[in-house]
């Protein structure tokens, strides 16, 4: 296909061109793609011909957003695993929601506590490109958490699988008792207890202290509201006191990718 890069300083504009375009398939991080679903909605543009699919990566996927964008653009989402170093390493299977690992230009490990994780067990991902002749990568420590897969997928593919993308190991912080917490998991939990939330952000303010900023696709009513309070105080336990705050944006970083944890300690 002719690929046509889209500015999306003007979202507006941005959703005008695609509707000139008609492309087959649209790609992007999910973050921006949610914004572009919500000015698609707005502008009417719900019956007009859409991709035949969405593809998604740069970022983890949240389900809600991954509902949104196949409720707005009437396609299904592909999720892809991919970096700089090492380019596409997994995409998602379309059967079993897996991914299949890229083992023809990728040998991918999945480390934990120093040896092989198995299948199940989450690690760090690191990788060796197959094809960098020029300037090889070997062994490189992606600085992602996933969950190792089996084998070989259960749709009979001929690849090793990633049983979940986790995030990154920056995204996990320790509470004052030394328990180990995750962000994303945080959001994963706001996502599973609010079906509203576009995206949800970790401000770490003191040591014990945190603001968790919600961008809702909708205003949520107070008890969806306390649906997540309570999944957060259960996540959370008794190691963070939070304080939850609906917000227009959750703040982006200097290249625009969405980031889960900010420690405002370190950048007040």
């Amino acid at each position: 296909y002719p690929r046509t890069k889209v500015e999306i300083s003007d979202m507006s504009a941005a959703a005008d061109l695609l509707l000139e375009l008609k492309p087959a398939v649209i790609g992007g991080w999910p973050s921006q793609l949610s914004m572009l679903a919500t000015v698609w909605a707005s502008k009417g543009y719900g019956n007009a011909p859409g991709p035949r699919f969405i593809q998604t990566g740069g970022e983890r996927l949240d389900p809600s957003v991954r509902r949104q964008l196949e409720e707005t653009f009437w396609a299904p989402v592909r999720d892809m695993y991919s970096s700089w170093e090492l380019e596409l390493i997994a995409w998602q299977c379309v059967s079993t929601g897996a991914y299949h690992v890229s083992d023809e230009t990728v040998a991918l490990e999945v480390i934990t506590d120093g040896r092989a994780a198995r299948e199940g067990e989450m690690g760090i991902a690191v990788g060796t490109a197959l094809h960098s002749f020029a300037s090889p990568f070997i062994r490189y420590a992606q600085g992602d958490m996933i969950t190792m897969g089996r084998a070989q997928c259960e749709c009979g593919a001929p690849f090793g699988t990633i049983a979940s993308i986790d995030g990154r190991t920056r995204e996990y912080f320790a509470g004052p008792d030394g328990r180990l917490m995750g962000a994303t998991r945080v959001a994963i939990e706001i996502t599973t207890a609010g079906g509203w939330v576009r995206q949800s952000q970790v401000v770490r303010v003191g040591d014990s202290e945190l603001v968790i900023r919600i961008e809702p696709m909708r205003a949520p009513s107070a008890e969806e509201l306390g649906r997540v309070r309570g999944a957060l105080q259960n996540y959370l336990g008794t190691s963070f006191t939070f304080e939850l705050k609906i917000v227009d944006r959750v703040v982006d970083d200097a290249g625009g990718k969405f980031r889960v944890l900010i420690d405002a300690r370190e950048n007040p």
